[in-house]
């Protein structure tokens, strides 16, 4: 293997070592936001006086702030991917002459059929469990009434961080066209 093959060999095992740490951090998150939702919907319904609905706000809340930290950690995912995809692969590809019609690992997982999308309805359908009856409740419950302005104000917010949940979970791919702009300096050759 010559050298250039060789040190991109090196960079791509560096990089799936801070991918493996992104996935099991992104587990562990998901791991968390179940343990806290189902934790803080037992103080909801628990307690001795009977449920408390507006205890509801913190799990709803709590759900879409969770659910922002895991789109993150996939977007630093699939950061990586594509650069492997883009500038490393390529690399090997030539230097040890890999067949075209074979993909490697980060062009195989790249293709729409290796896509799957169960843990991201998993994780949405978990949000909206929580944040679709809280909005309900503060729509046609009784403190309606009473905090008219506050209730409107927290049923927008929620409304609007669940519809950007989706598009960020579903609708919004970190996957550039084209190889990103990279500023030349004096005297380099690229």
């Amino acid at each position: 293997m010559c050298r250039t093959a060789e040190h991109a060999w090196n960079i791509i095992i560096e990089l799936r070592i801070e991918l493996r740490e992104a996935q099991k951090i992104r587990s562990q998150i998901i791991g968390i936001k179940i343990a806290f939702v189902a934790t803080s919907l037992g103080f909801v319904f628990g307690g001795k006086d009977g449920p408390q609905y507006v205890l509801l706000l913190v799990p709803a809340f709590a759900s879409i702030f969770f659910d922002f930290l895991i789109i993150s950690y996939g977007i630093s995912i699939k950061r990586i991917g594509y650069y492997c995809r883009t500038y490393l692969e390529p690399k090997i590809r030539k230097m040890i002459k890999w067949p075209s019609d074979e993909p490697l690992w980060e062009e195989a997982m790249g293709l729409k059929e290796m896509r799957q999308h169960f843990a991201g309805f998993g994780n949405i359908g978990l949000t909206a469990i929580v944040v679709i009856p809280t909005i309900l409740y503060l729509m046609k419950g009784k403190p309606f009434d009473e905090r008219y302005y506050i209730n409107t104000g927290a049923v927008l917010i929620l409304s609007i961080f669940l519809i950007l949940d989706i598009v960020f979970s579903y609708f919004w791919k970190y996957a550039p066209k084209d190889k990103l702009p990279w500023p030349r300096t004096e005297g380099t050759n690229r």
